[in-house]
């Protein structure tokens, strides 16, 4: 597990960019809020904004639970994945 106090925003989101690019939500795709990452209670809160609103919400929340523990597992930091305002 790395130490999360010596990351930077911008290390962060390079680091979890590319497990959110290869997450689709039906014909939904999902991008980092890098100017909203911050460090909370030693846990990364990473804000993901989807190209549009997702319609059933279901499957986006379950898909967000699913790149949480990917990415914790693939990079060994611990985030908290929140949902950002729709891209459009």
């Amino acid at each position: 597990m790395i130490i999360s106090e010596t990351l930077t925003p911008s290390e962060v989101a390079n680091r979890v960019r590319p497990y959110v690019a290869n997450k689709k939500v039906g014909a939904i795709s999902l991008t980092v809020d890098e100017a909203r990452i911050r460090l909370q209670n030693d846990y990364w809160r990473i804000p993901i904004c989807p190209s549009s609103e997702p319609e059933p919400l279901f499957p986006y929340y379950e898909a967000l639970a699913d790149l949480e523990d990917e990415i914790q597992t693939g990079e060994g930091i611990k985030v908290t994945i929140a949902s950002g305002d729709p891209l459009e």
